[in-house]
């Protein structure tokens, strides 16, 4: 493999030297998100079925279900221990720096200590975390993603007020949708 680099206004394009590339793609080629779903494609299917396993683009995402703490925890270990294990067979390493746990609580139920261990480093239970551009919190409180969306709705607002005395009515009523609707409706 080697890199082209075309510069503008340049006919002659420079090349850097043949290097051989032993696995995987390069950064931002065409073919690496493919590759990447291709590859990752049965990762669902290592975890039980009493898991949700949710993948998108490069982020993965499981969702452990169980209403008796013994089972929730075993569900969890178990799911883990399964994923780590998969990564590990497909020469891949979960970043732990970025492998959190979110546990739901109600007023009834408090949360419960629950460990899991991912080569010797704690994953770290979170209160709030982003996921897909929504922040879900532990408490099932939207008050996080509230306030994430309100200085977006804020500048949409201001740019489609600013706009109002020159624009036609269905041309508000498009950047509307694409802009205000978007986010309020999103999720």
């Amino acid at each position: 493999m080697r890199v082209k680099i075309s510069e503008e206004g340049s006919n002659q394009p420079s090349y850097s030297t043949w290097d051989k590339i032993n696995n995987g793609v390069p950064q931002r080629s065409v073919l690496g998100p493919l590759l990447f779903l291709i590859y990752v494609n049965d990762l669902p299917r290592t975890v039980n079925e009493k898991t949700v396993p949710i993948l998108f683009a490069d982020d993965t995402s499981i969702i452990v279900k169980s209403s008796k703490l013994k089972d929730f925890q075993n569900n969890m270990t178990m799911t883990f221990n399964c994923v780590n294990k998969w990564f590990k067979v497909n020469l891949l390493s979960i970043n732990v720096d970025k492998t959190h746990c979110l546990q739901f609580k109600t007023k009834n139920k408090p949360t419960c200590n629950i460990n899991i261990v991912c080569n010797d480093n704690l994953v770290t239970a979170l209160p709030k975390i982003k996921f897909l551009g929504i922040y879900i919190q532990d408490s099932i409180n939207w008050s996080r993603h509230i306030d994430y969306i309100t200085p977006k709705l804020s500048s949409a607002c201001y740019a489609r007020r600013s706009i109002k005395p020159v624009m036609s009515l269905n041309t508000l009523k498009t950047i509307y949708y694409s802009c205000c609707n978007a986010i309020i409706s999103y999720g």
